[in-house]
């Protein structure tokens, strides 16, 4: 059906195109410029004076100027002639008229021409438009429900369940251009053998004031005093509500509960990158879900401590494991790194963020810059600590030598 639709609506849009080309070619040949000009010199041939009987100049010889293109008595030429001239001249009133009359006559026969196409055309363009404005509110309508069917709280992955608490503040933003809050939140059991795992989704629910066309973004740095490298963007519409969701895989959280949950770095901006709300500052949402969240505490054995960051080195048969914790009340950004590895010096750029009383876990594999069977022997790294609430805290570690075996 939708096939016999699509061929119908091609079959009239050619016949449009053939009967409009038609149209246009009748018109040009009898009000196209050769057409006006033909019917112009018909219509000063017939303005023409009419009178054909010259007095030649030379023998005084009468001419009759329709049966001598010469003077018969003496052979002289009466092109350049005064009379001649006079007679032959048009007139104006007279021309005008008869143009007048030549143009409307064609306009006339355009007119009957192509007033059967003309029909056509009509009829066409309109079920042409009508099928069009059908077609957009078929796509309209199955756009709105497709919409609001991805919009539902409950339109989430498979195997999550509500959790039954909620955030006890779940307001992001709420202003006249934006209102941004948390919702619901949703668990799924992702555990594998003995070991306890779960994944998360939270609702975000966004309302659009601003009457354009933008995006939202903000970080998830963390949760449950452990830092998830997360990132949220979602454009959103020039009015609308809608539900999106932020996700928080397995591999980040043990806990069977969330009751902590920090996004920062909010931001929304037109598609001209004109910002709306830009917040910087990292805000901590809390769940009333009956759980007691262990605070963050350095792991292994502590390499350096400055500011309430404190950088620790666990070792295991999974590998070596680098630990930054912070400890205290202040949130923190790792903006970049550098590392000695056998004496060779090697620059990295990161950009996480680290809020307060959170702790992060990083691979330490230096062994990947080695030739193959080169013995490490030195392992050095040193960290740049920018800190967001407090910009006096900010620091440079010294080079933290990393107790390394030899290979």
């Amino acid at each position: 059906m939708v096939f016999v639709a699509i061929l119908a609506f091609i079959v009239a849009v050619v016949f449009l195109v053939i009967y409009v080309i038609q149209m246009h070619r009748t018109k040009k040949e009898y009000l196209g410029k050769n057409a006006v000009k033909q019917i112009a010199e018909q219509a000063a041939e017939q303005a023409l004076k009419k009178e054909t009987k010259i007095t030649c100049d030379y023998c005084g010889f009468v001419i009759d100027t329709k049966k001598y293109k010469v003077c018969p008595q003496c052979g002289a030429t009466y092109g350049s002639d005064q009379e001649w001239l006079d007679r032959r001249n048009v007139d104006p009133a007279k021309m005008d008229k008869k143009f007048q009359a030549g143009i409307q006559k064609n306009k006339n026969k355009v007119k009957e021409l192509n007033a059967r196409r003309m029909k056509r055309v009509i009829f066409l363009v309109i079920a042409i438009s009508a099928f069009i404005i059908f077609t957009g509110a078929v796509v309209i309508l199955a756009l709105g429900s497709r919409s609001a069917e991805r919009n539902r709280s409950d339109t989430v992955k498979e195997g999550y369940e509500k959790t039954g608490y909620r955030f006890t503040d779940s307001t992001i933003v709420d202003n006249n251009d934006l209102k941004v809050e948390l919702g619901d939140i949703y668990v799924r059991d992702d555990s594998y053998s003995d070991e306890k795992s779960f994944s998360y989704m939270i609702e975000v629910r966004i309302q659009n004031m601003t009457g354009k066309n933008g995006h939202l973004t903000f970080d998830v740095p963390a949760a449950n005093n452990l830092c998830i490298p997360e990132y949220f963007y979602e454009e959103i519409g020039k009015k609308g509500e809608f539900i999106r969701f932020i996700e928080i895989p397995r591999y980040y959280l043990g806990d069977e509960y969330l009751k902590k949950l920090v996004l920062s770095d909010i931001r929304d901006m037109d598609n001209k990158y004109n910002e709306y709300i830009n917040i910087k500052e990292p805000i901590v949402f809390i769940t009333d879900a009956e759980y007691d969240l262990k605070p963050s505490e350095p792991i292994g054995e502590v390499l350096y401590e400055k500011n309430d960051v404190v950088f620790s080195l666990e070792r295991n048969e999974e590998g070596d494991w680098l630990y930054i914790t912070n400890i205290g009340k202040e949130n923190f950004e790792i903006r970049t790194y550098a590392s000695l590895v056998n004496g060779e010096p090697d620059r990295i750029w990161i950009d996480t963020p680290l809020p307060a009383e959170t702790r992060d876990k990083s691979d330490l594999s230096f062994r990947i810059h080695l030739e193959e069977g080169e013995i490490l022997s030195e392992a050095k790294i040193q960290f740049e600590c920018k800190c967001i609430s407090a910009p006096e805290k900010s620091f440079v570690t010294d080079y933290i030598e990393l107790p390394l075996e030899q290979n």
